[in-house]
């Protein structure tokens, strides 16, 4: 005997996590069309395994946003996404998800020596913007074994590592390709300077300002948001002292009254409630248009 399933009228073609629904195959809402693989909302897993599983091997190859079915988002891949959840209590929850791949161009002689540093300067810097965002970060790196970036991986959010030799002083520790971009990005930034290894808490602040330049913040020397004006060093009702200490803050000031203190500018990482507001509204307007 032949089945079927009813088909209902149901017009609007995108379900849970934004996806796109694929009623044909097991009813309404029942089978979603992921990117890459198709999601059983009613198992709550992938039908196929995670094209990345060789990088992630503690989660389940089939698991959804690690098994976070009611509050997680699938990234697949995707850069930034900001979720906002509701204890018990009431008390409000900010998340941030970071997702990106990393490319090493050193050609260092121990690259597994290069990755283990990286890592920790994530690690670190995931601690950092949790405490200036005042929210939960978690920044996933996954390094890629390619010399060049692959626009046919998932992720279109690239981080390159990089060395440079004979510095003689002060240089560009990083570069982000697209100001005010959390989906689709790039930037790179120096690992190795005259043969050493940056160190953890220097990376980790490296990391963080080229990640909140994807999110729209501006030197403080630079500043065309509205929303930024409290760290607008042009400003007179700004404190000047509070703004050298600013994570956005660099040695390209061209204001040599603002530049950093050398002895403290690793551990500056200040931030304002306008900057707070530009990467929140920032990331929620683009995690939806990816």
């Amino acid at each position: 005997m032949l089945s079927y399933i009813p088909i209902l009228n149901d017009d609007y073609r995108f379900g849970f996590n934004g996806q796109e629904k694929d009623n044909e195959i097991k009813g309404i809402g029942n089978s979603l069309s992921f990117k890459y693989r198709i999601y059983d909302s009613r198992l709550g897993k992938f039908l196929s395994v995670d094209p990345l599983e060789k990088e992630y091997p503690w989660n389940s190859t089939y698991a959804f946003a690690e098994n976070r079915v009611i509050d997680g988002r699938d990234l697949e891949g995707a850069e930034w996404k900001k979720s906002t959840t509701i204890d018990a209590s009431g008390n409000t929850k900010i998340s941030y998800e970071i997702k990106v791949q990393v490319y090493d161009f050193t050609r260092h002689k121990n690259p597994s020596r290069v990755k283990q540093r990286v890592m920790k300067g994530f690690k670190k810097a995931s601690k950092r913007m949790s405490k200036r965002l005042n929210a939960d970060v978690k920044i996933t790196p996954q390094f890629i074994k390619k010399e060049n970036f692959d626009d046919n991986l998932p992720s279109p959010f690239k981080v390159g590592l990089r060395k440079v030799k004979n510095s003689g002083g002060t240089i560009t520790s990083g570069f982000t390709a697209h100001l005010g971009q959390t989906q689709k990005n790039s930037f790179t930034f120096n690992v190795i300077q005259d043969g050493w290894l940056v160190g953890i808490l220097g990376l980790s602040r490296t990391i963080m300002h080229e990640l909140l330049h994807s999110a729209g913040l501006e030197h403080p020397g630079e500043i065309k948001d509205s929303r930024q004006l409290d760290v607008d060093q042009n400003n007179k009702k700004n404190d000047r002292g509070t703004i050298k200490k600013n994570i956005m803050n660099s040695f390209e000031n061209t204001d040599p009254t603002m530049l950093p203190e050398p002895e403290t500018f690793e551990s500056n990482d200040e931030m304002t409630e306008g900057q707070r507001k530009t990467v929140s509204e920032t990331v929620e307007k683009q995690q939806g248009n990816d």
